[in-house]
């Protein structure tokens, strides 16, 4: 009779990893496109392709999700305390605020 170990749990089916470390955010934040923008003052040539971009969703993104995605990069800045990505971070809220809202 064989025994089953019942604590052993399957990996998820679904490309992305159940456990999201702060330092894979942050090095996907620093790598980004936008981030490159906003290092070389380019800011202003930023726009709304380079957030969807950056936050990894589609225009038709519910903004509940997209807010939800830059939360969890502000979430890992802060654990990090991370401060130029936090600026970074409030940038993209300043910038981008009524895309998010819509």
């Amino acid at each position: 009779m064989f025994k089953i170990d019942a604590s052993i749990k399957a990996e998820p089916s679904g490309k992305r990893p159940r456990t999201v470390h702060p330092e894979d955010l942050i090095k996907r934040l620093r790598n980004s496109r936008l981030f490159q923008m906003y290092l070389a003052s380019k800011w202003s040539e930023a726009e709304a392709i380079d957030l969807i971009g950056f936050l990894g969703v589609y225009d038709h993104t519910p903004s509940r999700e997209k807010k939800r995605r830059l939360k969890e990069f502000e979430s890992a800045a802060t654990e990090l305390d991370d401060s130029e990505a936090l600026q970074f971070i409030q940038a993209i809220l300043s910038s981008f605020g009524a895309y998010l809202a819509r």
